[in-house]
């Protein structure tokens, strides 16, 4: 097949000189590290769970004459709300008999045959990395992963047979029910106003603020020209070389922790096209991630598959599962086919799910419209 190499001309007695990528391996992860990081209650055997919903007070009290009995009031809300894991699995086959002559070499230069063998198992690790990335990016973009009928993780609802939706509001999308008021790109629009009103509406929706932006590329060029911001960087020179140097938001700025320039996130997609993940135009707020008790917003969950960890005989099939052990997140195992031609096959797999957990948390803002 074009573009391939023989395992036999890889391991044959010419010898090989360094090796040359001709592209990097994984994709960008420009998003903070917190949000792929997965607590010990988010590991979840098998690949279902579900979690409490919990509605805090926001009423107050009634008042009553001295002594009176009590008011009736509801109990406060609570429900429960069902996940099923993203599950990946992949697979590739080694001839035998090339595994064998790759095992009877002595230290020589052919021994790079080898390293044939770890880069491919080394790949497969970085495309369900990959999968993991382009989720955590679908997921905050949209509060949606999309997918296609062949399993293809996609950039957009475009062409999707399948989504797992996390149902933000429509009031947290776009231009947040009215919160940008005017496009971001003009230089007279009052953009430190509209983040007030964000943080203003955000108190009142969960009672988590901002902490977080990630923003696309077009958001500091929109910063470096407006009028206001202009005015008010211009006696800030720590912001403004910040800015200028770095082209990116600085820390703090508009009382916001972090702006995470997210701009340079995107993928290969099943036709070798690279796909953008995030719009130019687009500012996502999310609170801190370390929240309050009970408060967390956002998960990364890890579901739990059978792994093959043995080939021993047994009596009877309970007996049988000690060949079998339960792993969270990415596992795999290699094993030989049973049937002619002999080889050896390497599986892979993978059970996640990102996870907005409070819809209402996450703003999802076109700053030009």
């Amino acid at each position: 097949m074009a573009g391939t190499t023989a395992l036999e001309n890889i391991i044959g007695l010419a010898p090989l000189t360094q090796a040359l990528r001709a592209t990097t391996s994984g994709i960008p992860d420009p998003f903070p590290a917190e949000f792929s990081a997965v607590k010990p209650g988010n590991r979840i055997l098998g690949d279902r769970a579900k979690w409490t919903r919990i509605v805090g007070a926001r009423t107050t009290a009634k008042l009553a004459a001295y002594g009176a009995p009590g008011r009736r009031v509801p109990l406060q809300a609570i429900s429960q709300v069902p996940v099923r894991m993203l599950y990946t699995a992949m697979e590739f086959q080694i001839d035998v008999n090339m595994l064998a002559r790759l095992q009877a070499f002595e230290k020589y230069v052919q021994d790079e045959g080898v390293d044939f063998l770890r880069y491919n198992i080394e790949e497969i690790g970085k495309r369900m990395a990959n999968t993991r990335i382009v989720c955590k990016a679908s997921m905050l973009r949209f509060g949606v992963i999309y997918w296609d009928s062949d399993g293809n993780i996609l950039p957009s609802s475009s062409g999707a047979a399948f989504s797992y939706s996390c149902n933000v509001p429509a009031n947290n999308q776009n231009q947040l029910n009215g919160i940008i008021a005017a496009p971001w790109s003009l230089s007279n629009t009052d953009i430190l106003g509209h983040i007030r009103k964000l943080k203003q509406q955000s108190a009142q929706d969960t009672g988590l603020m901002p902490q977080h932006v990630m923003h696309g590329l077009n958001i500091p060029l929109y910063f470096q020209t407006n009028a206001t911001l202009q005015a008010y960087l211009s006696r800030n020179s720590s912001w403004r070389d910040a800015l200028v140097d770095t082209g990116d938001v600085p820390a703090n700025f508009a009382g916001i922790k972090r702006w995470n320039n997210v701009s340079h996130a995107f993928f290969e997609d099943q036709t070798g096209a690279n796909q953008l993940l995030w719009d130019n135009d687009l500012c996502v707020f999310t609170p801190e991630m370390s929240s309050p008790d009970k408060m967390d917003w956002w998960a990364m969950m890890e579901g739990s598959a059978a792994a093959l960890r043995g080939f021993g005989a047994h009596a009877d099939p309970m007996s049988a599962l000690a060949n079998c052990k339960q792993e969270y997140g990415q596992s795999g195992w290699s094993m030989p086919t049973l049937t002619p031609p002999l080889a050896v096959t390497c599986y892979f797999q993978d059970s996640f799910l990102t996870v907005i957990k409070n819809e209402k948390a996450v703003y999802q803002a076109e700053t030009v419209f």
